[in-house]
């Protein structure tokens, strides 16, 4: 079996902005198996530097990622170890092999259920079903949320921007009532980032995203009061539905279509050009 070393590209997000690098401190590498997968192979070449088929990580942490890598095929850890606990899909990468990819699934349910504050190496590795130092080896905190950041901000515009042609500026709000769990996931990132710049950088350059796309639904500039009016409004909604108490769905989404007024049906394809 051999494998081929390449450069870490860390996810970095994509759109009509500029990305931004996500940096990372040290070398990393990707590696990928030319053979598809025997698991005992992989564990054998589990010490060099890098992870498993496919994974990211740093020098040194082939062990973890090849682990992670092989009990996700078992069942044993990750979502498909605890899938009565599972977000929609549209916020996860359950085919990845990428450690990354399963280190974000993992760190997207624990911030839906617990928040912000709840985002700890502990609860990513019960969530992961493996020891915390295991999870440290590959990454601390501040790396994680940074990881988690980039790589849940292009899973959040990739669920915007696949509705819009059904549902215009609407997309911007859950359409189903398990998708506010997303919502909750954008609300504790945005918490985590306004005390940590460069999550922070992140996550504007997401935001700059979505008003990028508002301002084509809405023929508009980007920087027009009426982009800024339903961006605003979307966003004290989103966090309205995670609140007790707060409004309901169907509510929510009737107040931005209120707003939105003639305008909401601006962007959406005919039926004919939907996609599932």
């Amino acid at each position: 079996m051999v494998a081929v070393a390449t450069p870490l590209a860390t996810a970095v997000p994509s759109g009509p902005m500029r990305s931004p690098h996500v940096g990372t401190k040290g070398p990393a590498l990707v590696l990928t198996f030319e053979s598809e997968g025997e698991e005992l192979a992989i564990l054998r070449e589990a010490g060099h530097s890098g992870c498993g088929r496919g994974c990211v990580g740093r020098p040194g942490n082939g062990r973890l990622g090849a682990y992670l890598m092989v009990s996700k095929r078992r069942g044993s850890v990750g979502v498909t170890g605890n899938a009565d606990r599972m977000l929609p899909h549209a916020f996860l990468r359950l085919d990845s092999a990428s450690t990354e990819d399963m280190l974000t699934d993992a760190a997207v349910h624990v911030l839906a259920a617990k928040g912000a504050t709840g985002l700890t190496i502990r609860a990513v590795a019960e969530w992961l079903r493996v020891t915390p130092p295991r999870v440290s080896q590959l990454a601390t905190r501040d790396h994680l949320i940074e990881v988690v950041t980039a790589r849940f901000g292009i899973r959040w515009m990739d669920w915007i921007e696949h509705r819009r042609w059904r549902e215009g500026a609407l997309a911007l709000l859950p359409a189903e009532p398990d998708e506010v769990a997303g919502v909750r996931v954008w609300l504790a990132l945005a918490e985590l980032a306004r005390f940590n710049p460069r999550p922070a950088e992140l996550l504007a350059h997401t935001r700059g995203r979505e008003r990028v796309l508002v301002a084509d639904l809405l023929e508009a500039e980007p920087d027009s009061a009426d982009v800024t009016l339903v961006l605003a409004t979307a966003q004290g909604l989103r966090a309205g539905l995670c609140e007790s108490g707060g409004p309901s769905l169907l509510a929510a989404r009737s107040v931005l279509e209120g707003l939105l007024g003639d305008r909401v049906h601006v962007g959406r394809r005919p039926r004919r050009f939907w996609t599932t």
